[in-house]
């Protein structure tokens, strides 16, 4: 008898039950608990930035609110390498091109810019920083065993187009150069101290452009120093490889 009394709890238990879950999906059925999202429904924020827009943000991540070349992103390429495209621009050659010695180019160049700037010319003219400090750089075709020795390097100092004619250095015999306008260049950043690790990013650079199939300029190229003087903890550098020309 005290099975038979368990059994009907038991089967008005499973009657509930069953009951209850009726109610449930019906009132699932008129009622949304949980709303779904309605792919075709999303406008994602679209923006278009004219040139001008686009330099004024890179320059302010990139150049920290100095004056630096201006460019436009043309592409972002696989292994991290950015095709731009630069207007063109000035420069003061700040060391002559000179073998094996890389490290003393920048460190050379970047006195001389200070001195510059700080008024050592022929007007005592004061001017602001630049961005970057550019290094030159060049095969020579030596046969020599020290990979630093196969190149030559010289430093420059961009100058902006809005300042005009530029006062006579005191200190350094004056030369300008001067890049082309549309001047199309791939574009390799990398960290730490230049000195230190420049012919691996050299090497690398130069690898990933091959696997991808890219011409480039192999006889010159550039490095780009962001940070003046150099601090080798916190630094930003690039390497400017010119694309072929048709």
């Amino acid at each position: 008898m005290k099975t038979n009394h368990c059994l009907d709890w038991m089967n008005q238990g499973y009657v509930l039950l069953s009951q209850f879950l009726l109610i449930f999906i019906n009132i699932s059925s008129s009622q949304v608990l949980f709303e779904e999202i309605n792919a075709a429904n999303l406008h994602p924020r679209t923006f278009h930035l004219s040139p001008n827009q686009e330099f004024e943000v890179i320059s302010k991540v990139l150049c920290e609110g100095l004056p630096c070349p201006e460019y436009s992103i043309m592409q972002d390429h696989p292994y991290f390498i950015q095709q731009r495209s630069y207007r063109a621009f000035t420069f003061l050659r700040l060391t002559t091109p000179i073998t094996c010695m890389f490290k003393f180019s920048v460190a050379e160049g970047a006195k001389r810019m200070k001195k510059y700037i700080e008024g050592a010319n022929n007007r005592d003219q004061v001017y602001s920083p630049t961005l970057p400090l550019l290094i030159e750089i060049e095969h020579t075709g030596s046969k020599s065993t020290n990979p630093w020795c196969v190149m030559k390097y010289s430093a420059n100092f961009y100058t902006p187009h809005f300042w005009g004619i530029m006062a006579t250095p005191t200190e350094i015999f004056e030369e300008v150069g001067s890049l082309p306008d549309n001047l199309q260049v791939y574009v390799h950043t990398f960290s730490g101290d230049v000195s230190d690790v420049l012919l691996r990013e050299i090497e690398l650079f130069r690898r990933n452009l091959d696997t991808l199939g890219f011409c480039y300029k192999k006889k010159k190229f550039y490095v780009a120093i962001y940070n003046i003087p150099h601090n080798p903890n916190d630094s930003r550098n690039e390497l400017w490889f010119t694309k072929c020309t048709k």
